[in-house]
């Protein structure tokens, strides 16, 4: 199975070879004749990985919020943790 990996520090995309995930019974496997990958999707999240955490937190005010939201209702340290 071919998998597409991406650094996003710094913005590099490889296709690599990856095991197939075993299936319990429970659970159905699907085979794809062929996968498409969206380059505008790719290309934000590689030029949001090149910025710092500043550059990030501007990119971002939303999830900049929802943090402070979750920092003042479960801890700073527990959600500094998390993120």
């Amino acid at each position: 199975m071919k998998q597409v990996i991406q650094n996003y520090r710094m913005g590099v995309l490889g296709l690599i070879d990856a095991s197939v995930p075993a299936c319990s019974e429970d659970t159905l496997s699907i085979w794809n004749i062929r996968s498409l990958v969206s380059i505008g999707t790719e290309r934000s999240m590689i030029e949001l990985g090149k910025k710092n955490l500043l550059g990030k937190a501007r990119a971002k005010p939303g999830l900049v919020k929802r943090f402070i939201g979750k920092a003042k209702n479960e801890g700073f340290v527990r959600i500094f943790k998390e993120v």
